[in-house]
């Protein structure tokens, strides 16, 4: 089978040719010219240099036909500008779905985000337990609050726009993924933030956590056994900020932030660095964890694992210290 993957150097895309080439697939990898391609040189593929928003690459790429492409490609918020977010990820991706259409692709795989099914926000009554949300839940978005997660929403919307005009597509939504190889990330994702400046407060709200090989085999399965038009979770385990603290601290022997601040007073200063950041044309990103404060990322993916044939997720402390260990290894 011809594979195409797009951001085949980040993350995911990396980890995912490895595995794809190592089960005997022909790989197509799309990347910008700018992109690091440690995680690629020893791997036998084809590698088309282009843009999500220059038509003419992306119709370079399918032009070695595929059986199945893999849209992983995205962009996160880095400027005050919306405007770069929507052309790639909104644009890009309807442009992806265009051109794989015109090539007769077999098999789409858009990948989108676990938080664009929603989230739990608050508190569960009289301190119950929090109920995760599953594919079929709805949300609605402010651009404005989750720039990159409204992005996606809207990127899914075009893959059914797609879907409806005879294209073959699936969509899969990841929560936040972890383990080892995060070359593309390696300073900005938690485990490095946290080792590096542990946060100086705690607050309410829970996150999912899921190891890179489970959503690489999640991937696979959705190519191999994804109904058209369906969506499915890619999720691990659930928790929250206090329970994701105390394994990092365990993990890298730096302490648990000790100050929890309420999430009334955190949504406060986040609205009020909204409000100075639109000021500046600076910007900033949206990557800001006060934004997170009261919700609860939590899922589950029952149904998504078997509909795919997916074994359980691995146990996310061993791949918080997989990731740690490969990170030390590349900083000594």
């Amino acid at each position: 089978m011809i594979v195409l993957v797009t951001g085949a150097t980040g993350f995911i895309g990396g980890a995912l040719c490895r595995t794809l080439v190592e089960r005997g697939d022909q790989v197509v990898a799309f990347h910008r010219y700018s992109s690091s391609l440690a995680g690629l040189t020893d791997l036998p593929i084809q590698r088309v240099i282009g843009d999500l928003t220059d038509e003419a690459s992306i119709q370079a790429a399918m032009r070695y036909y595929p059986d199945a492409v893999v849209h992983l490609a995205a962009r996160r918020l880095s400027t005050r500008s919306l405007d770069p977010l929507y052309a790639v990820n909104v644009v890009g991706a309807r442009l992806v779905f265009q051109e794989a259409f015109r090539a007769g692709v077999r098999r789409v795989v858009f990948v989108s985000a676990a938080s664009t099914v929603g989230c739990v926000v608050g508190r569960a009554p009289d301190g119950g337990k929090i109920i995760p949300v599953t594919e079929s839940h709805g949300t609605e978005l402010r651009i404005e609050d989750e720039p990159f997660t409204a992005s996606k929403k809207l990127a899914e919307t075009e893959a059914q726009w797609a879907l409806a005009y005879g294209l073959d597509v699936v969509t899969v939504n990841p929560g936040q993924v972890v383990g080892p190889g995060d070359r593309s990330r390696r300073k900005l994702n938690l485990i490095t933030r946290f080792a590096e400046k542990p946060p100086a407060f705690r607050f309410e709200g829970g996150i999912n956590l899921i190891d890179i090989r489970d959503v690489v085999d999640g991937l696979i399965g959705a190519i191999d056994y994804g109904e058209r038009g369906r969506r499915y979770l890619l999720t691990g385990e659930n928790l929250t900020y206090d329970d994701l603290y105390r394994k990092l601290s365990e993990i890298t022997g730096k302490p648990a932030p000790a100050l929890k601040i309420g999430s009334g007073a955190v949504n406060r200063y986040f609205r009020l660095k909204q409000r100075a950041r639109s000021l500046f044309p600076a910007g900033g990103s949206d990557s800001d964890p006060a934004r997170l404060a009261g919700k609860y990322y939590f899922y589950n993916n029952e149904s998504s694992r078997l509909a795919l044939r997916l074994r359980p997720a691995r146990p996310i402390g061993e791949s918080l210290k997989d990731a740690y260990d490969w990170l030390k290894g590349e900083n000594a």
